[in-house]
């Protein structure tokens, strides 16, 4: 039974894991699509590399940051938002229902018992390292600045973090003007989702261990 459950709730990590990488793949399409229209005239250097790259089957593209400057252009800057949102949605809706698993709570999926998913990416918190749950404290503060703020640096998701080698991301002093992040950090973004949600990773956390067990009974 106990070997059943570990997995089922490591199955539900590779689902997530594959959602993520589709996510990016639809991004991949949509980037692709912009450059072959040419919108407004406007030349964007696109190209997909290795369309399929295992084992996470990730597009890769490459692109100048000035070509796509996220606030230069409305598509652009739509793409952004929603790969952005979708990512912190699948990590959420993932997240709660491989949760509900682990806590023993029948059926997983959160809309049988009410329970909001959309917030819930820290779901899986207990079970990652300190730097995991720093890094996904602020991809959601970027995420509800980016969906709810129009990308503006925001006293409630204020951010003050390093990421892909810089740090550019702070809020302090930049109070109401727009987040500056490129594709590129977008896509790194998504390869640090992967890593830090990785099955292999969570499965061998010794408090989700004792809490399939039976010998931890408190909520996570």
């Amino acid at each position: 039974m106990e070997a059943d459950r570990s997995a089922l709730i490591r199955k539900q990590l590779e689902l997530m894991q594959t959602h993520l990488a589709n996510t990016m793949s639809l991004c991949s399409l949509k980037l692709l699509w912009l450059h072959r229209v040419n919108i407004d005239n406007a030349s964007y250097s696109v190209d997909i590399v290795d369309p399929i790259d295992p084992p996470r089957h990730v597009c890769k593209i490459i692109a100048t940051a000035d070509q796509l400057r996220t606030h230069q252009d409305g598509f652009l800057t739509d793409i952004r938002r929603s790969l952005i949102n979708d990512l912190y949605l699948t990590v959420s809706r993932f997240g709660v229902i491989t949760k509900n698993m682990i806590l023993g709570i029948v059926p997983p999926e959160p809309e049988f018992h009410k329970q909001a998913h959309e917030g819930e990416v820290s779901a899986l918190c207990p079970y990652l390292s300190k730097e995991d749950k720093k890094f996904l404290e602020f991809f959601r503060r970027l995420r509800n600045s980016t969906v709810h703020y129009d990308g503006n640096h925001n006293l409630k998701n204020s951010l003050d973090y390093e990421f892909n080698g810089t740090h550019s991301l702070t809020t302090e002093g930049n109070l109401g003007t727009q987040i500056t992040f490129w594709f590129s950090d977008l896509f790194a973004m998504h390869e640090r989702l992967i890593s830090a949600l990785a099955p292999d990773a969570i499965m061998a956390n010794r408090h989700l261990q004792e809490q399939i067990s039976g010998t931890n009974k408190s909520a996570a």
